[in-house]
């Protein structure tokens, strides 16, 4: 189990990647589960991280107090904020872009963070070919999405941006 709280798909890829190259591991198959509560969001964080080239592994695992000491104080009261709570990673990517009553902001973030996971299940993909192992994707749904049958919609893209069938756990529900 690679799973690390609070990482992102980029992260998870990347860790797979590093295990399969650096540690010599075989699977035979890999589940890879994506939350739609929250994982966008990230995704749209960590890309934005890499294209500056700065680390982004998820804070558990790249704990640096003397960084935030150099960001002003609401630069640091967020960053703290996006590090440590879904809850606001959800808030800050999906809800404040309609609360700021801007559906193109929003609509533009979905189709963005969308390509990013496009290129890391991609990735995933190669590297199943490349290590010869099967893998599976899940997709995750918050409670809401699956009330309101949002997730209906959700799902429909992510899977158009994935190589392979999701098992869309929503429908369980």
């Amino acid at each position: 189990n690679l799973a690390v709280p609070g990482s992102s798909t980029l992260y998870e890829v990347d860790r797979l990647e590093q295990f399969l190259k650096t540690k010599n591991w075989k699977p035979k198959e890999v589940h890879f589960f994506f939350f739609t509560g929250n994982d966008f969001g990230d995704n749209l964080a960590a890309d934005d991280k890499r294209s500056k080239g700065q680390p982004f592994e998820p804070v558990e695992m790249n704990l640096n107090p003397q960084a935030d000491e150099e960001k002003g104080l609401v630069e640091s009261v967020i960053d703290f904020g996006l590090k440590h709570s879904n809850l606001l990673r959800v808030a800050y990517y999906k809800v404040l872009p309609v609360i700021r009553n801007d559906p193109e902001e929003a609509q533009a973030q979905l189709a963005k963070a969308l390509t990013i996971t496009q290129k890391e299940f991609a990735r995933l993909e190669s590297l199943s070919q490349q290590y010869g192992f099967q893998y599976q994707l899940y997709s995750i749904f918050p409670e809401p999405e699956i009330k309101h049958e949002k997730y209906l919609e959700i799902g429909k893209q992510l899977q158009d941006v994935s190589p392979k069938p999701i098992v869309m756990l929503g429908d369980l529900f």
